[in-house]
């Protein structure tokens, strides 16, 4: 009967490491070891990778928390410009209706036409000055009529 050939594996080289450790933490982890059925040597050894990986459960902890920290600053840009953008669009609806009471009639003639050109461009114009100084359309109610 023949044996296929095969390579021998190379055994793991270790070295030793003499650390001292207290007694209580030398007794907290024979009993933990005892209780997950690990050796202390493959528990050492683990403990020791997963502090130079950054795998340990605080590692991943802080991973988590630093994630959840990016995802909360985006949202909290999201929610900002979405309220900057309705600010902008309640702004823009109460001048709107103010030019459209004072000065609302259908155009008749080329030069009506170029007015309401001319008064939208003001509109626009005094809306985006306004908006620029910090005025909102609320601030326009007087503090009574506010909720």
């Amino acid at each position: 009967m023949t044996h296929p050939k095969t390579k021998a594996v190379p055994k793991d080289r270790r070295g030793r490491v003499y650390p001292r450790i207290s007694l209580a933490v030398r007794k907290r982890m024979t009993e933990y070891c005892a209780r997950k059925g690990v050796t202390e040597r493959d528990f050492i050894e683990d403990a020791i990778l997963q502090r130079l990986d950054g795998t340990s459960d605080g590692a991943k902890v802080l991973g988590q928390l630093e994630r959840l920290a990016l995802a909360l600053d985006a949202q909290q840009q999201k929610h900002d410009l979405q309220h900057r953008e309705l600010e902008m669009l309640s702004a823009a609806f109460g001048r709107y209706l103010r030019l459209w009471f004072l000065a609302h009639q259908p155009p008749d003639s080329e030069e009506e036409q170029r007015a309401g050109a001319d008064m939208f461009r003001g509109f626009a114009a005094r809306l985006a000055e306004e908006f620029a100084s910090g005025h909102r359309f609320v601030d326009d109610f007087s503090q009574g009529q506010r909720r």
